[in-house]
């Protein structure tokens, strides 16, 4: 049992450390469930020397297991406020956005609702700058794009794709 539990540290401690990036669970609750993981990111090959490991995230669950999302502050809260209401896509009057406040969209082509583009957003304050996170109706991806407002009336979406849309809001 004991060559058994040895390998298998063994095994766990070498995939870990010839991946560039390492997950710890640093926090528990009492039923086991991770209360916090911490992602690690090797900057040094020489585990002897000073601080060989730089912390990427720290991601915190609830006793269920959920995640649990960091307050916004600063641009991203500022975002959040801002964004509920209706939007026109570009020069386009036939496509519009509707950001509703309890976190869900949805795409209206002529006035009419395009379901299969509808989804939930939520904010995340990725360094200096905002991130929208994207989840359509029934697709198990999240997607992210850059958010930058020029003021409460107009604002600027960039796709991982290097597209860049405005959107005005609608009066």
């Amino acid at each position: 049992m004991r060559k058994l539990l040895f390998m298998l540290v063994l095994a766990i401690t070498s995939l870990l450390f010839s991946a560039n990036e390492i997950m710890h669970i640093s926090k528990v609750y009492s039923d086991g469930t991770p209360k916090e993981v911490i992602i690690y990111t090797q900057v040094s090959n020489d585990l002897k020397s000073n601080n060989p490991f730089q912390i990427i995230e720290k991601i915190n669950y609830d006793t269920k297991g959920n995640y649990i999302r960091p307050k916004l502050t600063g641009d991203a809260l500022i975002a959040q406020s801002w964004i509920v209401g209706e939007w026109s896509i570009g020069s386009s009057s036939t496509l519009s956005v509707k950001f509703n406040r309890d976190a869900s969209y949805g795409l209206y082509r002529n006035g009419v609702l395009d379901e299969d583009e509808s989804g939930m957003y939520y904010f995340e304050q990725e360094n200096d700058q905002v991130v929208m996170r994207i989840k359509e109706i029934d697709v198990e991806e999240v997607g992210k794009v850059k958010i930058n407002f020029n003021d409460r009336n107009e604002f600027t979406i960039e796709f991982p794709d290097g597209r860049i849309d405005t959107l005005s809001r609608l009066k």
